[in-house]
């Protein structure tokens, strides 16, 4: 590297600013068509996508509310409701909502977010040509490594990330910095300031993805230099440091603090496992988006799962200039062959992944970082992909030179050439955009008076909670919930407080629906001024809506095609009626129990919603600690089931409140002495054993003789034992009742399979496959010891007639995998034969 010779005169320079101009046109007009149809649907739908995008969208809304209200931007109780959450390690996007905050004002939020999403690949472009024309000379070569850089796959792919692709500061703070090293005036170094600095408010995080090149090029720049020079570039290279530092304090200094005055510092945030590795053999394989073949690669990149979403390709007409670059201009390529073999070890993260295999006895650099707070604020370390662009680009743009040799090739022409196949080998259209979503629940919600707080359902989903997140910039109400960038711990302090919520946050965003105070539940989040449960259609399958609806019992207060809404203070007569009272205070919302065909050693699973009688503003509780006991009722003979029992053993009844909710499950057992017959099943509250009140009448029930018909001693895995069976067969059905034995608590679920065979072909004639008592009783439910009575119908119509194998077995619900059977021979298989029939 040599100085240059002498500064350009102006007129020189009005011609470069001329083609400059020229050539940040020549990339907007490139970002607008590899983003199409970004700029068609400008106003109507967000460039990008994923669920990331979405906190991003939330972000620019925060932070334009925060600034508007004179509020502290790095604190907000809009989440995690009411204590709120800090956002000092936030993901947030100083650089590019200081241009979107005017322009939002102008032309609305969405089209000024597109607009800048354009012109970060314009700007990116744009600023890695003027940093290699700087060192290049050559400008059409400095064009295609702007091309590459510009729309890196790598950057392309990141569309849900706006401030992880704003890289645009980066070269410039290169450009500068070579100046500054070279010539080092004042407005050199004041220039490389500004740019290091910008580096940080386009994303802190930026700091150390790009740390290590811009530490290495300022070595590299300095090797060079006469001794003579060199004192006083260092001088001006270390002011340009420590300006852009204190450029950085306002985003820098709460961060520090926080940092510095926390009990224990390095456990300010929750740092979530994520597979950040890049596979390696991902860098020669197109993105599965890409334009022309994206359909045909998209089977053979199944084995880089870490890489899917964010592509690593470097193209091979990249490779190619780049290997010419090494090959014909090594002095100025093997510093940027140094940085790329550097960033790609580095970017491999942990282990070795080569086409989907795992290496994991190969060393790699970043285990030297992982665990330790660089490698926390990385995170991911496929994402320092994003500056591999850097030197990829560098080498590409020297490679191009080459061609600069040939006297018989316009520059132009081998330009346009080049770029058009490294676009099409980057090119992934239509770029991806995301349609904004307005639900009327959510203006229902903005226009209610009042200062409270929601609970969105299903809650602890990362993609989910996003999408609250946008749902709260349309109702601006505060939320229990949402996600940040690196969570800090005590975000969660509160739902820590409310069982239910707990659940959620403990078990993989599953509730516990076994908890059974649910008036008490929604009595904690209405303290906390959270006056409403708002459960969402879209993300809650008909199964998920089904058991928070039986879990709350009362009655949603508003439902549409989107939302279930729920408030946290139901009132007996408004959210829920009493079908029967017990005694003054206390009754039954409603009651069911099962099977009402039930088999002596088996149980009875009963199922009480109760509920306080007390009027709204009434102060009439139960002030004793009632039990429930169960009756078997035939004319005037009662026969009772076991002891009494608490209403509920977690919140008895001189705990309840004024319009209380709970949930009673019950397990009778009935004992194999029992009469068989046709029963009502009855209940009624005690003092003790004394009974107290009405009766309630749950409803009809038979019991049945537990004497099968065909004994049987089949056991599946020392788990499930067949103690017999009673067939029963007409021309157009087979019934089997099987009476199985569960021997331990069952964790799995699994499906009794009954197969009617043809011997002679070993053809299935007619089946059933389900979860016993027709779906009704999963094996996850089954006591000890109970005996379980599955009546199973198998029609008959359309089978030929003949003899036929009746085989029976037991799969599991979601794997299909079946257990192993010992007949009564000690035989196993993973099937029994039951019995033959004839047809």
């Amino acid at each position: 590297m040599q100085p240059r010779a002498k500064e350009p005169d102006r007129t020189r320079l009005t011609a470069v600013h001329k083609k400059n101009i020229l050539v940040f046109l020549a990339f907007l007009g490139l970002a607008v068509l590899m983003t199409w149809p970004t700029l068609a649907k400008w106003n109507s739908e967000w460039a990008g996508g994923r669920s990331d995008l979405l906190v991003h969208q939330w972000t620019f809304w925060w932070i334009k509310e925060a600034l508007s209200a004179g509020q502290n931007p790095f604190y907000t109780t809009l989440l995690y409701y009411p204590n709120g959450v800090s956002l000092l390690t936030h993901n947030i996007a100083w650089l590019n909502i200081a241009f979107w905050l005017p322009l939002q004002a102008l032309i609305g939020e969405i089209a000024a977010y597109n607009v800048i999403f354009i012109l970060i690949y314009a700007l990116n472009g744009f600023a890695m040509y003027l940093f290699a024309a700087e060192l290049m000379v050559q400008r059409p070569a400095a064009f295609i490594a702007g091309l590459i850089f510009a729309f890196w796959p790598y950057t392309l792919s990141h569309y849900d990330h706006p401030n992880l692709i704003l890289t645009f500061a980066v070269p410039l703070a290169l450009l500068y910095l070579y100046r500054t090293a070279r010539q080092p005036t004042l407005r050199h170094t004041l220039l490389a300031a500004l740019f290091l600095a910008l580096i940080g408010f386009s994303r802190l995080q930026h700091l150390a993805l790009a740390g290590l090149i811009i530490a290495l090029f300022v070595v590299w720049l300095l090797i060079p230099i006469p001794a003579a020079h060199s004192r006083r570039s260092i001088k001006m290279l270390a002011l340009a440091g420590g300006l852009s530092l204190l450029i950085m304090l306002p985003i820098i200094t709460p961060l520090v603090y926080n940092q510095l005055t926390r009990s224990n510092p390095e456990d300010v945030a929750i740092i979530e496992p994520d597979d950040g590795r890049t596979d390696l053999a991902a860098y020669l394989v197109p993105s599965p988006d890409n334009t022309f073949w994206g359909d045909r690669i998209k089977p053979i990149y199944t084995p880089y799962a870490a890489s899917w979403n964010y592509t690593p390709f470097i193209g091979y007409m990249t490779l190619i200039l780049a290997l010419l670059g090494l090959i014909f201009r090594w002095r100025q390529t093997w510093f940027w062959l140094l940085l790329a073999v550097i960033y790609i070890l580095l970017a491999l993260g942990p282990e070795l992944a080569v086409n989907g295999q795992i290496y994991p006895d190969v060393p790699l650099p970043y285990n030297l970082i992982e665990g330790a707070l660089l490698g926390d604020f990385i995170r991911r370390p496929h994402r320092l992909n994003v500056f591999l662009a850097l030197p990829v680009a560098m080498m590409a743009g020297w490679g191009a030179t080459v061609f600069s040799r040939q006297q018989r090739l316009k520059p132009v022409m081998i330009t346009a050439v080049l770029a058009a196949i490294i676009l099409i080998e980057y090119s992934a259209l239509p770029f991806t955009t995301s349609p904004t979503e307005k639900i009327a629940w959510n203006e229902k919600l903005a226009a209610e008076p009042g200062d409270f707080a929601v609970l969105d359902i299903p809650a602890h989903n990362r993609s989910f909670d996003k999408w609250y997140m946008v749902y709260q910039m349309q109702h601006g109400k505060p939320i229990v919930g949402g996600h940040v960038s690196r969570m800090p711990r005590e975000a969660f302090d509160f739902i820590k407080t409310v069982p239910i919520l707990d659940s959620i946050l403990q078990n993989d965003a599953r509730a516990d629906f076994s908890i059974t105070n649910v008036a008490e539940q929604m009595r904690l989040l209405n303290r906390a001024n959270v006056r409403y449960l708002v459960l969402h259609k879209r993300f809650a399958n008909d199964g998920l809506q089904a058991m928070w609806r039986d879990w709350l019992t009362y009655a949603p207060t508003y439902e549409d095609e989107d939302v279930i809404v729920y408030r946290t203070a139901p009132q007996v007569g408004q959210d829920f009626a009493i079908e029967q009272s017990l005694t003054p205070e206390i009754g039954l919302i409603r009651a069911d129990f099962a099977p009402s065909d039930a088999v002596q050693g088996g149980t009875i699973k009963v199922d009480a919603r109760w509920g306080s009688t007390a009027q709204p503003g009434s102060t009439a509780v139960p002030g004793t600690a009632y039990n429930v006991c169960f009756w078997l009722v035939n004319g005037d003979w009662r026969l009772g089931i076991g002891d009494c029992q608490p209403v509920s053993e977690s919140w008895p009844t001189d705990k309840w409140q004024v319009n209380e909710v709970l949930r009673g499950s019950y397990t009778l057992w009935l004992e194999e002495m029992i009469p068989p017959g046709d029963y009502q099943l009855q209940m009624a509250l005690a003092e003790g054993e004394k009974v107290v009140g009405d009766t309630a009448v749950l409803g009809p029930i038979t019991i049945h003789p537990f004497s099968p018909a065909h004994e049987t001693n089949a056991n599946w895995q020392n788990t499930i034992t067949l103690r017999g069976y009673d067939l029963a067969q007409t021309d157009k059905t087979l019934q089997l009742a099987l009476y199985w034995q569960g021997e331990r608590p069952l964790n799995d679920s699994y499906k009794v399979f009954v197969h009617v065979i043809n011997p002679a072909t070993g053809d299935i004639a007619a089946q059933s496959d389900a979860i016993p008592r027709n779906w009704t009783y999963p094996t996850t439910a089954w006591e000890p010891g109970e005996i379980v009575r599955d009546v199973v119908e198998i029609p008959l119509a359309g089978v030929a007639d003949g003899r036929y194998q009746i085989w029976i077995g037991l799969s599991h619900e979601l794997t299909g995998d079946r257990l192993t059977v010992s007949d009564n021979a000690g035989q196993t298989d993973e099937r029994l034969l039951l019995t033959t029939i004839d047809k």
